[in-house]
Order: C-alpha cells, then structure tokens, then sequence
C-alpha cells in the first residue's frame, strides 16, 4: 500500500501465491494552474499492487514556469528495480529537475515572469521548449543520483504529493548521502510521465508525455467520453525502450562493439544487457549501465481539444507490471466491459481499481503493478481538491 504521496506503507495485508500482495487506490484532483476563467479539472486515480515494493507514482503541480504565473500539472509513474532508492528520487525529484529546466532555458531566451516567454503559446515552439526542458530534466536527475545530490527545490507553491514543501523531505537527503555507499547506487528506474498545461485557448490544453523504460502511456482521445457505450479506444501515446526493440537494437549494438556492454537473452528467452541482466535499454539511474541504458526520454505532444460533446480525455500510465500483462487493446476491451455493465462512463477510480483487477485475474502477481488514470476535463464551476 502507498501513502497519500506516493511513498509505501506496510499494513497486514493478504496473501498471494507469490508472496505479501499489498493493494490501494488514492484519489486526487487540481485545477489546472492557469487564467481564472479557464475550468480545466485534472483529476487521478492510482491502483496498485506491490511485492517488492519499488513502484512509486506522483500527481504534483507547480505555479514556478516562467509564464505570468502558469504553471502545470504532473503526473507519472516509475518502476524502481534493484531497490526503491531511484524510483523514490524520481518521485520527488523529476518535477523540480524539469521546471529548473525550462526556466533557464525561458531565461536564456530573454523570457520571464510577466513577459511570457512563448510557454502557453503553441504556434511559439513551446513543445520544442517543453520537450527539451524534460529532456534535460531527465538528464540533470541522472546526474544528480550518480552524485548523491539532492533535487532542486520547486519553492512554496509546490505540492509533493498532499503536502505543501520548499525542498524535498528530510528522508530523500538521507537517502542520497554518500555514506549510503555505492550499493544504493546500482538501482534504476523507468520513468513515464506526463505534463498538462494550458493553451491560449477556452478548450484546449497540452499534455507532453515521456517515457524513459517500458512504462507506457494510453488515450482514449475523448471516445470514452462521448454518448454511447462501444465508442471507446485507447491506443499508445508511448513507445517501450526495450533491448530487443528495432530502434534500441542498433544503438545497443555500437555500445556492444565499444565493449560496453553485451546483450543475450536469458533461460526466459528476455533480452538483457550485462552486466546486470537489465531487461529495458533506457532508464534513469543504473550507474554501471549509462553508456548502454540511456536516460534520455522519447517525448510526445498530445493537444486536447474539449468541447460540450467531448469533455473529457483519459489517459492510463502503468508500468510494465500492467502492460505485460494486458495489451491496450485488452484494455480497451476490459473498460467496455465494465462501462456496458455499469451502463455509462467508469470514474477514473473504478477504471484504476478493474485494469488492476483483471490483470491479477490474468496473470496474478509477478512483478510490482501500478497503473494511473489521469483525467483532463472541461467543467463549470468550483472543484474541491481530493487529498488521501
């Protein structure tokens, strides 16, 4: 089980054939930080299940881009391995990494506070800012966790979690000192994230995903949405970085013939990069890999276009965990399902709680399973935030 900021707890829990199997799901809700008469509600649901516990997930916000004050919202799911250390640094550390990110490259470009700086401006290259300030971002947390170094502060406006914080917690500087040895470095994890931000625009908002790993990110592009039960489909945002992979392959193959690193498959027939065995090709972390197993993200823009008809669009970030198990088609089929059964539109929670479900039903549980439903939607009125 997860506290409400991402972090796990240890309650008595059932048991599974593999072991202690501990299952929740939060809830949490923001009003896009943005103009006063803009009514974009981001909401999300996390459902997950743990053994070994090293998943982590975040749903954060951050008023600190330099844009008159507009800031985003962030959400993103990381699948630690050999340990949570890295996965609980990306927690907390990603976000404040990326707006560092673009306020000095806002700056550079003569931007700043009032000025705007193009960052809600799409026929102004703000993808291309936005894409290489997280780019970096990844980047800059890399360097950070091969160092020992702790995240940049987001400042007073930044939530971590349900909590209001002008740097990150005492347990994270803890967790990076050097005295933790070169053991608590040899950890990784695969990122996917996501950042929302509003256009000049009544109806439409950007959501820039990136992946880094074999975490994935889904849409259903407004169909679940719209009237009528079967409309529905959800397709990739995202693409897995995985050894065996087109694209991956040849670039693993001139780290192979520096004599970097050498790649195999196990008695599973899974490809892996050695040493380590590491069964994805891009991460953060993973010191003793970086000139093999990249932290450099693919990054994807999404514009939401939300209308009376169409106010709503889903997106799911879940880690490997989830989609070895389900394909997104079978997701798709899963939430038509429950929806022709319930008879209208799943809430974001119920939709977290039946993909984690039929994935156990499927395949139980092998592997750390976390899977986030991120909502933007266009509504009227006040919305009161949801901290679990």
């Amino acid at each position: 089980m997860y506290s409400s900021d991402g972090s796990p707890l240890t309650p008595n829990s059932p048991k599974s054939s593999n072991g202690p199997l501990k299952t929740t799901i939060l809830t949490r809700t923001e009003r896009l930080p943005s103009y006063e008469d803009k009514k974009f509600i981001i909401s999300s649901a996390v459902s997950a299940a743990s053994l070994k516990g090293e998943d982590r997930h975040g749903f954060s916000s951050s008023r600190k881009l330099r844009d008159s004050g507009i800031g985003v919202i962030f959400a993103g799911v990381f699948d630690g391995h050999d340990g949570e250390e890295c996965s609980e640094y990306c927690r907390v550390g990603m976000l404040p990494h990326i707006v560092e990110s673009f306020n000095r490259r806002v700056q550079e470009m003569g931007g700043g506070e009032g000025t705007g700086g193009g960052a809600n401006d799409d026929k102004d290259g703000s993808f291309e800012i936005l894409k290489a300030s997280m780019i970096e971002g990844f980047h800059d947390a890399q360097d950070s966790f091969e160092k020992f170094q702790v995240a940049p502060a987001l400042g007073g406006d930044a939530k971590v979690g349900s909590k209001v914080t002008a740097s990150p917690p005492s347990s994270l500087s803890r967790l990076l000192r050097c005295q933790c040895g070169p053991i608590k470095r040899r950890g990784g994890t695969t990122v996917n994230c996501l950042l929302v931000q509003s256009l000049d625009d009544q109806q439409r908002v950007k959501v820039v995903v990136a992946n880094c790993g074999d975490s994935r990110c889904i849409t259903d592009g407004g169909t679940g949405s719209l009237d009528g039960v079967g409309k529905l489909e959800f397709k990739n945002v995202s693409m897995d970085h995985r050894p065996d992979e087109a694209g991956e392959r040849r670039r693993l193959r001139s780290a192979a013939n520096r004599g970097d690193v050498f790649v195999s498959n196990d008695h599973m027939k899974t490809t892996r990069l050695y040493p380590g065995g590491l069964a994805v090709s891009r991460t953060v972390g993973d010191v003793s890999l970086t000139s093999a197993a990249i932290a450099t993200p693919d990054v994807y823009e999404v514009e939401v276009n939300l209308t009376k008809e169409m106010p709503a669009q889903r997106f799911v970030l879940g880690t490997d965990g989830i989609f070895d198990s389900m394909e997104t088609g079978e997701i798709t089929k899963v939430v038509r399902d429950e929806e022709e059964r319930g008879g209208g539109r799943l809430e974001s929670k119920e939709l977290a709680k039946a993909i984690l479900a039929r994935c156990l039903i499927k395949c139980g549980c092998k592997d750390d399973m976390t899977v986030m439903v991120v909502d933007v939607e266009l509504k009227e009125g006040r919305v009161d935030s949801n901290k679990i």
